[in-house]
């Protein structure tokens, strides 16, 4: 989903340690790349091959993303073989900060069948959830004390403290039950549509830069909030939300997400309430489909 603009020239140091590290060195204009929120990118030929160089912005992290350019590195070392990462070419470190450099994937028109990328989004994430853990990958909250601890650490940053609504709901989600933490799996923790490529051989998940080992309901509740749906090109509709549900490999884990799901819209919500206070935010809107979606979730899982 990244699209080629006008020729934007690196920074020079980048430049130079781009040429010096790969061979054959890059070649041509470098093209910025458009649909990263969090980093710079640029296009580059390398010979036969087109690169992606991404520069990072350590002021990118979030308290629910970090920005971590060697556990990036690694999870594309882990999981390109598989088809489930671009293949990584170089890991830099510079005056320029640090970079990474991996093969750019062709994207081909998906066509009109929305729903049908839902399911192979669904079984894609399937696949890097069952994929070996390595060993940078940072520990993701799971289940419902650790996401609640998580949800009320976020709120205390937000100024203005939380609104009524949001407040009420807080309090409600203590007399439901307890969703016990889960055994951890590789996790991509941000895989919205527009981080999703449908290459000639499948979909594949870019920007790995806040992978984790976790619940993977945690990657069911990012492609499933309203708020990330409404910031990012390329997600699910409303209507495609059964499919990918039903394509997931494994319905237990649907099931626990359910069960869930109130915790997690009402955590998005107060990330998009923390986001608005630091500047980040789209305004009320992304909060308010976050706490609509936990009050349905709510009423959801009373009727079991």
């Amino acid at each position: 989903r990244r699209m080629t603009l006008t020729p934007v020239p690196p920074p020079a140091a980048l430049a130079a340690a781009v040429s010096a590290r790969l061979n054959p060195a890059p070649h041509g204009d470098w093209r910025a790349l458009s649909g990263g929120r969090t980093n710079r990118l640029w296009q580059v030929a390398c010979g036969s091959d087109m690169v992606v160089v991404k520069l990072y912005r350590p002021e990118g992290e979030t308290p629910l993303f970090p920005n971590d350019p060697v556990a990036e590195y690694a999870a594309l070392t882990a999981l390109a073989p598989a088809g489930l990462a671009p293949v990584p070419r170089a890991l830099l470190r510079g005056s320029f900060g640090a970079a990474a450099i991996y093969r750019y994937l062709d994207a081909v028109t998906a066509g009109p069948d929305p729903a049908g990328l839902a399911r192979r989004l669904a079984r894609l994430l399937g696949r890097v959830h069952a994929s070996p853990l390595i060993a940078p990958l940072r520990d993701v909250p799971s289940g419902t004390e650790a996401l609640l601890r998580q949800t009320d650490a976020l709120a205390a940053q937000v100024p203005a403290g939380l609104p009524d609504r949001a407040a009420d709901l807080r309090r409600s989600l203590d007399r439901l039950e307890t969703v016990a933490p889960s055994e951890p799996r590789f996790l991509h923790t941000d895989p919205v549509g527009a981080n999703v490529v449908v290459s000639r051989s499948g979909p594949v998940l870019i920007d790995w830069q806040c992978p984790g080992r976790g619940d993977p309901c945690e990657d069911l509740a990012i492609v499933l909030s309203p708020s990330m749906r409404l910031a990012y090109d390329g997600g699910l509709r409303d209507e495609d939300i059964p499919a990918f549900l039903e394509a997931y490999p494994d319905p237990r884990l649907v099931r626990r997400y359910r069960a869930l799901a109130p915790v997690y819209h009402l955590r998005m919500a107060v990330y998009a309430l923390w986001c608005e206070a630091h500047g980040r935010g789209g305004g009320s809107l992304p909060a308010k489909l976050e706490l609509d979606a936990a009050e349905a979730a709510v009423s959801a899982v009373r009727r079991g």
